[in-house]
């Protein structure tokens, strides 16, 4: 039977148990270690004295973590797609709570790594060196025999990455590459949040366009001023907001017409 043919099977049935437990577990003690209060933020004494009294223990959780998902990054590439439901109902749920705790809960990613308030810099360089893991994991994971398996979670894991978008070097680079690796399973499931990221417009409907054409005819000279001033308004936001987040999510819908 299947087993037969792939001896890991057995493995991964033998196994799994303790690899689960041990991945919640550690993720759930992570979680509660990194849950410093705001007034605590302010003090960067406070910050650096709790990295000390914590550090080692949230640096060997980090560790486990890592070398956890590692190991279920190879079952899941070598297991012919039988890993989909474990990963699906026992990995991802605890991927999404590593990363709700790792990003910001308003949303404001550049705010949260920027570097102008050293307190807020230090405290974030503690919480998102899982990230590069993490998205490494995703990008085999969506490259894996179980890609086509796990589509219907990728709605879900494109929007929770769509805001690192906005970061360069290795974490953006590694964002792009998990992005590529779901949207070659299914495209469409991102097309439209990535043209919104973008700013390009959405391609025309020809149901509507020539119902447009009439209603722009029948403007009068006063009300194409104003249509005029909410262009230039808009278009003065386009400019004002992320450059590196749009850029990349072109790129990526580049990606998609090439696929």
């Amino acid at each position: 039977g299947e087993s037969a043919s792939n001896p890991l099977l057995p493995a991964i049935a033998e196994f799994w148990p303790s690899i689960v437990a041990r991945l919640r577990s550690a993720s759930t003690s992570l979680v509660s270690v990194n849950r410093i209060t705001r007034s605590d933020l302010l003090s960067i004494r406070h910050v650096m004295a709790t990295d000390q009294e914590e550090g080692p223990s949230k640096a060997s959780l980090q560790v486990l973590i890592s070398k956890l998902i590692m190991i279920i990054s190879e079952l899941c590439c070598g297991s012919d797609g039988f890993f989909v439901d474990r990963f699906e109902n026992d990995v991802y749920p605890i991927i999404a709570k590593l990363m709700q705790d790792i990003l910001p809960k308003d949303g404001n990613i550049m705010d949260f790594f920027s570097s102008r308030q050293p307190s807020s810099s230090l405290f974030a360089e503690q919480k998102h060196s899982l990230l590069l893991p993490i998205l490494h994991f995703l990008q085999c994971t969506f490259e894996s025999s179980c890609r086509y398996g796990l589509a219907g979670l990728i709605p879900s894991t494109g929007t929770m990455l769509f805001p690192l978008l906005s970061f360069r070097g290795p974490i953006g680079d590694a964002v792009v590459a998990a992005v590529k690796a779901m949207l070659a399973v299914d495209c469409d499931a991102l097309w439209r949040g990535l043209h919104t990221l973008s700013g390009r417009s959405f391609p025309c409907n020809p149901m509507i366009s020539s119902v447009t054409m009439v209603t722009n005819n029948n403007i009068g000279p006063a009300s194409r001023g104003i249509t005029a001033s909410v262009t230039v308004a808009s278009s003065h936001r386009m400019n004002d907001r992320d450059h590196t987040l749009s850029q990349k999510a072109g790129e990526l819908l580049d990606f998609i017409e090439e696929l």
